[in-house]
């Protein structure tokens, strides 16, 4: 789709190697991801191609997947279609001039969230997109990062080989966005996964028994205070000068990780703001049916 993506990518022609790549419109990923599959079982039934030699992968940005793309999305799992759904999640419309998305963070400062006299930046808390897919049906959704490149290989293996259609959002950094240096793309990331900013998971539904099976991928031993995370971006300037802003951030990191708990204490780790009553344990990878 439209996006950061498509800008650095098409034009190189050569980069995709051999898969074929079209580019679409800002609000139509999961659309076009829907006629190219019908257009693949045309060629199927008509014997031009094998059956199963193709996946479908559609790659869009936040902006045109969280809003403007939200419809096409949802329509697309709905209809139950084929094929795997990659968000590249920069918290904004990087592409068109830094405008705030659905998943712009509370406090950050963009082109339509500045900071002034009355202004505080972005005064919403992000949506949270695979959370949205499963709830619409969708059979297997993933939040990944670059910086653990196995983990997102994995991920997106995974979701290709499951039937139907599946999510996988990817955290990808902006400098220009997020007022950074480009050479702490891997510093940001380990900040965010150390406060609990960024929660990296897997979910899969099983629709006909009612229930779903998450997977937490990654928890530190040790959570970091999120102000950590924030200092690291001049999008979050004026927010780390307000205590009361910064511990509001902080509050929303506490109550996400409120959903690992159990998960959590059963390695023997605190969730962020918990005191300290037992000893710190490893990375845990557990799994929890809710």
């Amino acid at each position: 789709g439209t996006g950061c993506n498509e800008v650095v990518t098409t034009q190189n022609t050569s980069c995709w190697g051999e898969v074929s790549v079209d580019h679409n419109n800002f609000p139509n990923t999961a659309s076009t991801l829907s006629g190219n599959r019908a257009a693949s079982e045309a060629l199927v039934r008509a014997g031009v191609i094998p059956a199963d030699s193709i996946v479908h992968v559609g790659i869009a940005g936040d902006g045109g997947s969280y809003d403007i793309g939200i419809q096409a999305l949802l329509g697309w799992i709905a209809r139950n279609e084929e094929g795997v759904y990659i968000c590249l999640n920069n918290e904004a419309y990087m592409n068109t001039g830094i405008q705030s998305s659905g998943a712009t963070p509370f406090g950050a400062k963009t082109s339509t969230t500045p900071y002034g006299q009355r202004a505080q930046g972005n005064p919403r808390t992000p949506q949270h997109l695979p959370d949205l897919a499963l709830a619409a049906g969708a059979p297997y959704v993933a939040v990944a990062s670059p910086v653990h490149h196995r983990d997102l290989m994995i991920k997106v293996q995974k979701a290709a080989l499951v039937s139907g259609p599946c999510l996988v959002e990817a955290y990808s950094i902006c400098p220009p966005g997020w007022n950074t240096e480009t050479d702490y793309f891997y510093e940001i990331t380990e900040l965010a996964l150390a406060t609990g900013v960024l929660i990296l998971y897997e979910a899969e539904l099983h629709r006909r028994e009612g229930y779903a099976v998450y997977t937490l991928s990654y928890a530190p031993a040790r959570f970091l205070p999120v102000e950590e995370y924030l200092k690291t971006q001049g999008r979050f300037q004026n927010l780390l000068r307000n205590p009361e802003l910064v511990q509001k951030v902080q509050n929303w990191v506490n109550h996400r990780w409120e959903f690992w708990s159990e998960v959590l204490a059963h390695h023997g780790l605190r969730r962020p703001g918990e005191p300290a009553s037992r000893p710190e344990a490893s990375t845990p990878v557990e799994e929890v049916t809710t």
